[in-house]
């Protein structure tokens, strides 16, 4: 999966059903079920409310159920890789354009090179 070793799955608008462990769990098992197909572990699954701000910086109090990391303690554990400058290129795919008139079936690809 393009090289992503690291997932963690966030189960936003938790402050919509009333922050329910239950409706958490399911998404929760729900979600790691998918993952597992597709060969994908989560390091962790973080029940948040992004509008009222609940476990993305500060662990929540509407949540004393969940007992695990805030979005920002999980982002803050991942691990970082150094960079190996012996790496095929690749470049973010901002959009595809194609220009059909008069037969023309070439592709541009545009996108951003970043230097690091």
């Amino acid at each position: 999966m393009l090289g992503i070793k690291q997932v963690s799955v966030v189960v936003n608008k938790m402050d919509l059903v009333g922050y329910d462990e239950k409706v958490y769990d399911e998404i929760a098992k729900e979600y790691g079920e998918f993952l597992e197909k597709i060969d994908v572990e989560a390091m962790s699954f973080i029940p948040v409310s992004g509008f009222c701000g609940d476990n993305v910086a500060v662990k929540s109090a509407n949540m004393p159920w969940y007992e695990g990391c805030t979005v920002m303690e999980q982002l803050d554990s991942f691990k970082s890789v150094a960079a190996s400058g012996n790496r095929p290129f690749r470049m973010p795919v901002q959009g595809v354009y194609k220009f059909t008139r008069s037969g023309d079936d070439r592709r541009i690809i545009a996108g951003m090179l970043l230097k690091r």
